[in-house]
């Protein structure tokens, strides 16, 4: 829709997301102080994943949509080319790090929820490039990169994210529970 009404006056700027670590409605913050507090963390499903990346990396992605919008007179849609983590694995990492390991429960799927997610579809390939320097996906211009990207992007075909990495870095997780910590006292609490 967007793509019909751009104009020089009116310019949109979209960019695509997945998930954002520790950010609001992240379930890291979650686990993190539920593995503190030594309770079960509680997943819907061991081969859940999910495409992630960090708040530092969502903001390089609108600063970069930005800067793309003040050269470009075409609309476009920027993806930034995130890995994929395991839900499971997350699971097992922030129980291993922040309480005493192993209290996982998988209570099942809601209805409509998906083992994967998709931030390139198919249908979206004869549309997609590759950005110059590899590091986005930019859908509905050629103008940043000319390389076709091949085959859709989702969380089963990202690289999967190495331990390292699960998540984002421990000092991430670290701030992101103080972050989360400090929250929740001033609200009293998770609801």
């Amino acid at each position: 829709m967007f793509l019909e009404h751009y104009n020089e006056r009116t310019r949109f700027v979209c960019t695509r997301f997945a998930n954002v670590a520790c950010s609001n409605g992240s379930v890291i913050p979650f686990w993190i102080d539920s593995a503190r507090k030594d309770e079960t963390l509680k997943l819907t499903d061991s081969r859940m994943n999910r495409l992630m990346f960090t708040g530092e990396e969502a903001a390089a992605l609108i600063r970069k949509s930005i800067e793309n919008a003040e050269i470009s007179n075409r609309p476009f849609v920027l993806c930034s080319r995130m890995k994929s983590v395991g839900m499971l694995d997350l699971a097992i990492q922030l129980s291993d790090d922040f309480g005493d390991g192993g209290k996982i429960e998988i209570v099942g799927k809601r209805p409509g929820e998906r083992l994967f997610e998709i931030l390139v579809s198919h249908q979206e390939l004869p549309h997609a490039f590759y950005s110059d320097d590899g590091r986005y996906i930019v859908l509905h211009s050629d103008e940043f990169g000319a390389e076709h990207v091949s085959e859709p992007l989702s969380s089963l075909t990202a690289e999967y994210m190495s331990e390292e990495e699960n998540g984002c870095s421990s000092a991430c997780l670290g701030r992101c529970h103080q972050e989360a910590g400090s929250f929740l006292r001033a609200r009293g609490g998770w609801r």
